[in-house]
């Protein structure tokens, strides 16, 4: 590259870096032009960053001479054997939603980045023959990469639900892929296969790989990035650290607290850099602010929105003792309920011992640049265990926070694969094979049978909304309900019982006029008094045909499911 276009280039990515910042700055003063900013540039911004990190990909295989023929001809096993292994998980597990409102958040907003080109939460909307309009909208508040790539299969086969599904299942097959990939370079290949077993044997990477939500995606490209750091840790060509960084970037877009993974690993890569290094990629760093604009723009717009309950504080060290007294009592899954491996989880707490105490002995030698790595992974898991311990939604026994601890198990999942690899005369690779072969058999029926999931009343209900209106299928109806966005999320109409009673003439009206073919209530109410729950009275003065109930909550709740035709 010449002189004259890195000057050129970096002075353009100066001035936008410049005049980002300077309409931010002028949006924390007009919170207006701060949403404005948000709503009409988060798209693009996305897919520059998207458009970047696939341009330094393919420039980082030229430069590496990278040929995929050679590289599927070497890795072929590890491809069928991660087929194979996700295609058991998707057969075996049951495939939806599994943390109430996340995922159809996510598809909501999915739906305004493929219809509008703008990032809105979509909670009610009226969808007349494939003409939408959103009745209420509000900021997402979970970052945007994921329902931006999501939107993306969109593109290709049309909008539908099950793209979320089919996007974590193609994040499955790559993580084995790449597992068993990565330990074949450092070990052999019983290995491989060990810890692809090991991985997918802990429960909770089935349940939530089989749903529709962006905590696979998170772990995944956690994985990817260390991959790359390990790589950028005994290479620091220019190549290396500029995918690397740009991998960070999307890391950040992820999961709230994936931005924090980012810093550590950032801040790390950075001092590895030389003065012609920090030069040579000025523009990406620079090009790193105006990147995370719509990161911080949407912190920014939803503060006070997050979920916590009146009183209790997003964060606290208290729910740091508490959750984590939770952790420790449940760590070790004796009676096979929640979604997590408890003999792995033992088995890292000694291996943990034995390493460490063999490393304060000198007993155990590692290579400096090993060291460094460990010691960034390491920081990685704790700043992961803080963040999540310290939330006031932090349980690890609860039905929607379980996903949370994705990362974590992952980690105590190859715990022996580091043994073996520390120890590599001590354990047999075939032993180890065997071993996790027994414990996949041990603890998947638990991610077979969807209890821990069902064990939520909201989760019942809406599965059984969805399943309701899978059977009866209607051309346009409308839909009221409780959450809107689990409906809007399959393409039909929906709102809430507030907007219901707001605009009950208009709704009757457009009902007589056929604007609809029929409009289902699905109500829960109370067995004892046979009343709606808070939230959901309908004052219509109008009576609805009751044609199923199911009961949802043993002898206290029901979701009854009515129904108008207009004739």
């Amino acid at each position: 590259m010449s002189k004259y276009s890195t000057i050129w280039k970096d002075g353009f990515t100066g001035l936008a870096f410049a005049l980002i910042i300077s309409a931010s700055l002028w949006g924390l003063f007009e919170k207006k032009v701060l949403e404005w900013l948000f709503v009409h540039t988060s798209f693009y911004m996305l897919l520059t960053m998207v458009s970047v990190w696939s341009f330094l990909l393919i420039k980082y295989f030229k430069a590496t001479g990278f040929s995929p023929k050679s590289f599927v001809v070497c890795n072929w096993r590890y491809f069928v054997s991660a087929a194979l292994l996700t295609a058991i998980i998707f057969a075996t597990t049951p495939v939806g939603f599994k943390t109430l409102n996340d995922e159809p958040v996510l598809l909501s907003v999915s739906q305004s980045l493929l219809y509008f080109r703008t990032p809105h939460e979509i909670n009610e909307w009226l969808n007349f023959w494939g003409s939408y309009s959103p009745l209420s909208t509000n900021i997402p508040i979970r970052p945007l990469l994921f329902p931006f790539l999501l939107q993306l299969f969109h593109h290709i086969a049309g909008y539908h639900l099950y793209h979320a599904y089919i996007l974590n299942m193609v994040l499955l097959f790559v993580f084995f892929s790449g597992v068993g990939v990565c330990f074949n370079k450092v070990s052999d290949r019983f290995t491989s296969y060990a810890a692809m077993l090991l991985c997918a044997a802990h429960p909770v990477i089935a349940i939530y790989g089989t749903g529709g939500g962006y905590d696979m995606m998170a772990a995944v490209f956690l994985f990817l990035t260390l991959v790359l750091l390990f790589g950028f840790i005994h290479d620091t060509k220019n190549e290396r650290f500029a995918l690397l960084w740009i991998t960070l970037i999307l890391l950040a877009n992820i999961r709230h607290e994936s931005c924090a993974y980012s810093l550590v690993i950032g801040l790390f890569s950075l001092t590895r850099l030389n003065k012609d290094g920090l030069k040579r990629h000025a523009w990406l760093l620079l090009s790193t602010g105006p990147l995370m604009m719509p990161y911080i723009w949407q912190r920014l717009l939803v503060t006070g929105r997050y979920e916590n309950p009146a009183g209790t504080a997003l964060f606290s060290f208290d729910m740091f003792c508490r959750n984590g007294h939770e952790l420790l009592s449940n760590f070790l899954n004796i009676d096979f309920f929640l979604p997590y491996c408890g003999v792995l989880n033992g088995a890292a707490v000694v291996i943990g011992c034995v390493v460490m105490f063999n490393l304060m002995a000198g007993r155990l030698r590692v290579q400096p640049k090993i060291k460094i790595f460990c010691r960034i992974l390491l920081a990685c898991l704790v700043v992961n265990l803080v963040i999540i311990l310290s939330h006031h939604a932090g349980r690890y026994s609860h039905a929607t926070q379980a996903r949370f601890f994705i990362i974590f198990s992952l980690a105590t999942a190859l715990t022996p694969i580091i043994y073996k690899l520390a120890y590599p005369q001590k354990l047999s690779s075939r032993a180890l094979l065997c071993f996790s072969i027994i414990i996949m058999i041990l603890y998947h029926p638990i991610s077979m049978q969807n209890s821990f999931i069902s064990s939520l009343m909201e989760n019942r209900s809406y599965q059984a909304c969805r399943e309701f209106l899978k059977r009866n299928k209607y051309d346009h109806p409308l839909v009221i309900t409780k959450w809107p966005v689990q409906i809007t999320s399959m393409g039909y109409s929906a709102i809430g019982f507030d907007y219901a009673n707001r605009h009950k003439e208009k709704i009757l009206s457009d009902l007589r006029n056929r604007f609809f073919d029929g409009i289902i209530k699905f109500q829960q109410k109370t067995v004892e008094k046979n009343i709606p729950l808070k939230g959901q009275v309908l004052y219509w003065g109008r009576e609805f045909e009751q044609i199923d109930k199911k009961a949802i909550y043993y002898n206290k709740v029901y979701l009854e499911i009515s129904i108008i035709v207009d004739n």
